[in-house]
């Protein structure tokens, strides 16, 4: 394999300090490139994918290919990072299918995929090559420069049809959005995450509260996702946290804290409500209900 020598030994702090899914994009378009530089002979048998945190995802056409590359994995690892001057990449992956590793990937953003943007109907003003421009021009490895102009450019061209076609920015981050929706992908998932999050945490504040009270209070902190949250998903995220205390309770046990906040909470009271006799009847009511949760248990002692 003939020697690598890098066109530059570092990524400049100015690239360092990017959008991260942007400066992602330059890493893989930067491999991409060189991926011929980097790995040499075995280039046509070793495919690059992706990059993916600090991962390098890889495909092999043949075994043979692959069984030789194990001897050089480290070196090509040494390699990548050298061209960027900074150990961004400590790992390998091997996809087991190329097709579905590219579309899969979190890491190739929408702007790449040319099939779905025509980009080259897209016209930029001066002013916005301009932007883009100064954006990089602290960038001193012209090759990174290039790569991250194009890029940028790129980006700007799909924001703009987009914007043209409807797309609107996330509430949240900012992110632009297909139209009709209100939140990004991944806001979507982190708002969901957080609101049923937020929904236990009401219910183990206060038990005694009614489904209908966290309802709203729920709606009115996560407004954008509003819609889709319902009496339903209340009593879920409650049925969570008592099959959950449940789990946790050993058999016979009616006295711990555990106990008294899963009793509170199948039976809607606050703490002041509880009696011993309450805990008892509401646990052994539990028993029946979660049999094979208390039975395991009891199987276990």
């Amino acid at each position: 394999m003939s020697q690598f020598v890098p066109a530059g030994m570092a990524i400049e702090s100015s690239l360092q300090q990017l959008n991260e899914k942007f400066r992602k994009r330059i890493v893989v378009n930067s491999i991409r490139l060189r991926w011929k530089e980097i790995l040499g002979n075995l280039a046509e048998d070793i495919l690059f994918v992706t990059a993916v945190g600090d991962k390098l995802v890889l495909y092999a056409q043949n075994s043979a290919a692959k069984d030789n590359f194990k001897f050089i994995s480290k070196d090509v690892l040494d390699r990548a990072n050298q061209f960027f001057g900074a150990e961004l990449l400590k790992k390998i992956e091997f996809a087991k299918n190329f097709k579905k590793a590219q579309t899969s990937s979190n890491i190739l953003s929408e702007t790449i995929r040319r099939e779905e943007f025509h980009f080259e109907d897209v016209e930029l003003e001066d002013s916005e090559i301009a932007q883009c421009e100064e954006f990089v021009a602290e960038i001193k490895n012209p090759k990174i420069k290039k790569i991250a102009l194009e890029s940028l450019i790129q980006k700007k061209k799909s924001d703009k049809q987009k914007i043209q076609q409807g797309w609107r920015k996330c509430k949240i981050c900012g992110v632009l959005c297909a139209p009709k929706q209100i939140l990004c992908a991944s806001c979507k998932i982190t708002e969901r995450n957080k609101m049923r999050s937020e929904i236990r945490k009401i219910f183990l504040t206060k038990p005694q509260i009614k489904h209908s009270e966290v309802l709203d209070k729920i709606k009115k902190k996560f407004a954008p996702i509003a819609q889709e949250i319902s009496l339903q998903t209340v009593a879920s995220e409650k049925n969570f946290l008592i099959r959950n205390l449940a789990a946790k309770i050993k058999f016979g046990d009616y006295f711990s804290n555990d106990a008294k906040q899963l009793v509170m909470l199948y039976r809607g009271l606050s703490k002041a409500e509880l009696t011993d006799a309450i805990i008892k009847r509401a646990l052994n009511e539990l028993k029946f209900n979660l049999a094979e949760v208390f039975n395991a248990k009891a199987d276990n002692k």
